[in-house]
């Protein structure tokens, strides 16, 4: 039975994970350097590695890849003051889910940042509790933040379904031992999602399996 659905936002909630890879290449290309989408699904969403790792990996030196990634930052931070839009069928579905399950948001972003780009969604109120990386040491793949979250909810693994977009999530569920469901965006790297539970068109999704789950 699954009492309580754990959410990734960056992809899953919002669309912000297309806009900070957008930023990110268009900032590398500043230096020189090309940012192939395919490049960025497989080393940062799907092997966790960082962006000052990404840069690196593709040729910069630290001192120019510390002037880049700043760059981006900047340009990243503007774009949150503006906030997001939920993505289509989002709220409903968590509008549906709220009476049926708990439900908690785990993520990689800081909390000023989240809040940022939740100014305009009305999306936070519906959780049980929201998971930043202000709340753990350890960030995805590792699976500190969802031991974070059902801690906080008090329940186990086994009664939890995770929702994410990408490896480096998906990776980090199953290290928790929560079974995963895949939401893919145009930045998931598919061959590295084999090992999903299941994969969904949209979140919509969720609401069927958690249904079917609970019968």
């Amino acid at each position: 039975m699954i009492k309580a659905v754990l959410f990734d936002n960056d992809g899953v909630l919002i669309d912000s994970e297309s806009v900070f890879f957008a930023l990110t290449r268009d900032a590398l290309a500043t230096a020189g350097v090309g940012l192939h989408p395919s490049y960025w699904a497989r080393h940062y969403l799907g092997n966790g590695l960082k962006s000052m790792e990404v840069a690196e990996s593709l040729g910069l030196p630290r001192a120019i890849a510390d002037g880049v990634i700043e760059l981006r930052n900047r340009r990243f931070m503007a774009r949150l003051q503006e906030g997001f839009s939920p993505i289509t069928g989002v709220m409903e579905t968590l509008s549906a889910l709220r009476p049926l399950v708990r439900m908690a948001l785990v993520t990689g972003s800081p909390g000023d940042k989240l809040l940022l780009a939740h100014q305009e969604t009305e999306l936070l109120p519906l959780f049980d509790c929201v998971i930043t990386s202000d709340d753990y040491t350890h960030s995805k793949p590792h699976p500190a933040p969802y031991h974070t979250a059902m801690e906080r909810l008090g329940i186990e693994a086994g009664e939890c379904l995770a929702v994410e977009d990408s490896p480096r999530g998906l990776n980090a569920a199953h290290a928790a031992g929560i079974r995963c469901l895949l939401i893919p965006t145009p930045l998931t790297d598919m061959e590295m999602c084999r090992h999903a539970d299941w994969i969904e068109p949209d979140i919509t999704g969720v609401l069927r399996i958690v249904q079917e789950e609970n019968r």
